[in-house]
């Protein structure tokens, strides 16, 4: 069965799945993640890079408290993408006082954007390839009648 031939309740199930499950790969990711730039500290510039860990801890957190969904993360993405001046930098931190941040500032927050989005966009992808492939097995394993 391809995605053409997707049935709305699969749909469903599919949506569900993915919103169930995306969240434990973003957070194994950002623990390894932590822990490589915790080992590289020596080698790297270590406020720019807790920039960097608070902007994925920030959304592990939203992540808890909102249940948010990972179609709405792609839009926030989407959204965050647009950050062009550090005074942008409230779309991602609310509450952060903008004059605390600098241009390195500015080019991290970017940094994690992209990477971000790169992690959610191969988490989604791969979730839906195996998704694909149990259907595939399913389907195999018992024919599936034409309605």
């Amino acid at each position: 069965m391809t995605k053409q031939q997707t049935q709305p309740s699969e749909k469903t199930s599919r949506e569900m799945l993915l919103d169930a499950t995306w969240g434990y790969p973003l957070a194994y990711y950002v623990e390894h993640l932590s822990d490589n730039i915790e080992k590289n500290r020596e080698h790297t510039n270590g406020e720019l890079n807790g920039v960097r860990l608070a902007v994925y801890k920030g959304i592990l957190n939203m992540l808890q408290q909102d249940s948010i969904n990972v179609e709405n993360l792609q839009k926030k993405i989407a959204d965050w993408k647009s950050i062009k001046k550090v005074d942008d930098i409230q779309q991602i931190f609310q509450d952060a006082n903008t004059e605390d941040f600098t241009k390195d500032d500015l080019k991290v927050i970017k940094r994690t954007i992209k990477e971000l989005d790169e992690v959610v966009t191969a988490i989604v992808n791969h979730t839906n390839k195996l998704i694909d492939r149990c259907v595939a097995l399913a389907d195999k394993h018992e024919k599936p009648t034409e309605e």
